[in-house]
């Protein structure tokens, strides 16, 4: 139950942090709008302005991502911190052990019945136990097999996308064709307008004009409609996921295992109680052996006093190495870069290439410049309304590409987040199994503890044929429990009977 009240506080955690940032992405959008109004009224004194306001951004961008990086080492280190508590715990633990290892004598009539229930508790525990692994083996391979879905889908996405972006920046560049080879076409209609043939071939180019600047339009609808599509689709991907996490929390078989292990907690404190009731009858029986009867202690050789530590080699889960977990952050190092990395593009008017996060910032810069170089060298009269209204369709297609790059950033961002929440359901579920693995060491150490009673009882007690075969049966199933390594480190019971 813990936890799935962490999980659920951290995924309240990442929807603050997305509001954060839809936030942000609203403040940038208005930069970017102001920006662009700016440059049509006065672009040379604002280029400074906007170059400084970009500057900080990156920084800030930085300054972000260094703090995000320093939280991840920190919660590193105090988990190794506490890996090191917990084996000094253990080795603690081990030494108690040592030390009260030479201390068990039981007698017979009293512990008869009480093996008999232990037997009994033993296969509960076995069976429970075989039942929980199991459980859980089908739950990771099918969040495995979801994992894996959601990032073939996100890839593909991420493919549709950097499609789309390129035909865009196709289309812009044909029209930005399309309007200089315009530009040149009126030199020489501004020659020939007294003529009245000219201006008959005036009015047929103005129709032509007016037809490529309608299919203009249509195209930037087509494309505002595709790219709407997309963030419906990316959208529809985050929504999947959320509904997933809130069912992960909210599985059946997922509290079941929680429920049974707060089982196998509490009779576990009841197993602890009954063996402390029974090293009190032991020392009852010793005063009474000492005092009353002056019967010998019974000889137990030193090489089984201290059979309880097992290596770390016999263990049945280890806990994963340091080296893995470099593994795993490494692999996610490189999802990150596989995101970040940006194609490199040419700019037709001056030549020169650009990465994507800067090649549409120089081309409103260079579009600007040309039209003021070009409109300065139209000095007739006559020509001044259709420069005009030329400068208009291109300040009109200029706020359509800022639309256009608007919409790829977000697109950029939500599928970064998408990722970023996957990483953080990966190693919250390696976080909960390492627990698991821990619990399941801790239960199998008290058992072994219960065995090690047994068998010293069966060595130090003369006990009848049936229930000498019994005791023996339950060797063999703790044996077959522990995979052959519990009972191989000391030797098996005597038979002190031939049955």
């Amino acid at each position: 139950m813990e936890d799935i009240l962490l999980l659920k506080q951290k995924l309240e955690f990442m929807q603050l942090e997305l509001d954060d940032a839809k936030s942000r992405e609203a403040q940038l959008k208005s930069m970017y709008d102001s920006m662009l109004r700016s440059f049509s009224y006065d672009s040379p004194r604002l280029t400074a302005s906007s170059s400084v306001e970009l500057k900080s951004a990156e920084e800030k961008h930085t300054q972000e991502r260094l703090k995000i990086k320093i939280k991840y080492k920190e919660k590193i280190r105090n988990l190794e911190k506490k890996v090191t508590e917990l084996k000094e715990i253990n080795c603690n633990l081990d030494e108690k052990l040592s030390e009260q290892e030479g201390n068990f004598n039981i007698s017979k009539n009293i512990l008869e019945k009480e093996i008999i229930i232990l037997k009994e508790q033993k296969r509960e525990v076995d069976y429970k136990m075989n039942e929980a692994t199991e459980n859980l083996t089908r739950i990771i391979e099918r969040k495995n097999e979801n994992i894996s879905k959601l990032k073939e889908e996100l890839e593909e996405v991420k493919r549709e996308a950097a499609d789309e972006i390129s035909k865009i920046t196709e289309g812009t560049n044909k029209s930005i064709l399309e309007l200089k080879a315009i530009y040149e076409q009126e030199k020489p209609m501004r020659r020939s307008l007294d003529d009245s043939v000219t201006y008959e071939k005036l009015k047929y180019e103005f129709q032509s004009l007016q037809e490529i600047i309608k299919n203009l339009e249509n195209s930037e609808y087509n494309l505002k409609e595709q790219l709407r599509y997309k963030d419906e689709q990316i959208e529809k991907i985050t929504r999947k996921l959320r509904v997933k996490a809130s069912e992960d929390s909210k599985d059946p078989e997922i509290t079941n295992l929680m429920k049974i292990k707060e089982s196998l907690s509490e009779k576990l404190i009841d197993k602890e109680i009954e063996i402390s009731k029974l090293k009190k009858i032991i020392g009852d029986l010793k005063l009474e052996i000492t005092y009353g009867a002056c019967k010998p202690p019974i000889y137990s050789p030193k090489s089984l006093r201290s059979m309880t530590f097992i290596n770390k080699s016999d263990s049945p889960s280890p806990e994963p190495s340091f080296f893995e977990k470099q593994e795993e952050y490494k692999q996610l190092k490189q999802y990150e870069r596989m995101i970040n990395q940006c194609s490199v593009m040419e700019c037709e008017n001056c030549g020169r290439t650009f990465q994507t996060n800067t090649f549409y910032d120089h081309i409103l810069n260079c579009q600007l410049e040309d039209s003021l170089s070009k409109s300065q060298n139209f000095a007739d009269r006559n020509s001044l309304e259709k420069v005009q209204d030329l400068e208009k369709q291109i300040e009109i297609l200029k706020l359509a590409l800022g639309k256009l790059k608007n919409q790829r950033d977000k697109a950029k961002i939500e599928s970064e987040k998408l990722l970023m929440q996957l990483k953080q359901v990966k190693l919250e579920w390696a976080l909960s199994e390492e627990s698991y693995d821990e619990k399941i060491m801790e239960i199998k150490k008290e058992l072994k503890n219960a065995v090690e009673i047994l068998y010293r009882i069966r060595r130090s007690v003369n006990l009848t044929p049936d229930i000498t075969f019994e005791v023996d049966l339950s060797f063999q199933n703790t044996d077959r429990f522990f995979g052959g390594r519990l009972t191989k480190s000391f030797a098996g019971p005597p038979r002190l009977f031939n049955y």
